[in-house]
């Protein structure tokens, strides 16, 4: 990300740090921490940052608390490209939030679909991926369904299906595009050259 994000990242860890000071056994200031260790790309910091508000939440007996831990978790560990934690993590999120929490039982589906790709369980990528692509954009969330639709056209074998993945990918970033955003611009370049990868389209007169 940017300077101006990076900047700010680094100020909610300056801003996290004293809280946890003053009371060890605040939850949401450990989640923040755990945010900003993972913006910093300290992605250790921020595996115990969220063990330790998996701990709480467990305690406190708090289950969707518990569901946005191991989510945390999902993404320290696929950041590290540890997959069988990753898997193992955004299941345990997925099936805490399911029915509870729309959104959190989305982001952990894609989660898992990324761990499940990496891992070559390629039936249930795509199960996932597909899932929550449609499920990102039922929630209005259409920067994160162009990154599932990309993610599925990934795993997609079929030239067919590859390529209406990458063109809803394309569509649904094109209402949100931000050609400041570098993530965007990144996005849309990778979804262009995958595109440019697939065979030719064939017409029957």
């Amino acid at each position: 990300q940017g300077g101006l994000g990076l900047l700010l990242e680094g100020a909610a860890h300056e801003t996290a740090l004293p809280r946890i000071a003053k009371d060890p056994q605040l939850t949401s200031a450990h989640f923040d921490l755990g945010g900003s260790y993972l913006a910093l790309k300290q992605y250790a910091n921020a595996e115990q940052a969220y063990l330790t508000a998996q701990e709480l939440t467990r305690d406190a007996d708090d289950v969707l608390g518990q569901a946005r831990a191991h989510l945390g978790l999902s993404r320290a560990y696929r950041y590290q490209s540890r997959w069988d934690d990753t898997r193992r993590e955004a299941n345990r999120a997925a099936q805490l939030a399911r029915n509870r929490n729309d959104e959190l039982y989305t982001d952990a589906t894609y989660e898992l679909g990324l761990a499940l790709r990496n891992l070559n369980e390629t039936a249930q990528a795509l199960k996932c991926l597909s899932d929550c692509a449609v499920l990102f954009d039922v929630l209005g969330r259409p920067r994160r369904s162009a990154e599932a639709y990309y993610q599925w056209a990934l795993v997609e074998s079929d030239p067919d299906k590859k390529r209406t993945a990458l063109d809803k990918a394309l569509e649904k970033l094109d209402t949100i595009f931000d050609p400041r955003r570098e993530e965007d611009v990144d996005l849309r370049q990778a979804i262009q050259d995958e595109r440019g990868q697939l065979p030719p389209m064939v017409t029957t007169p």
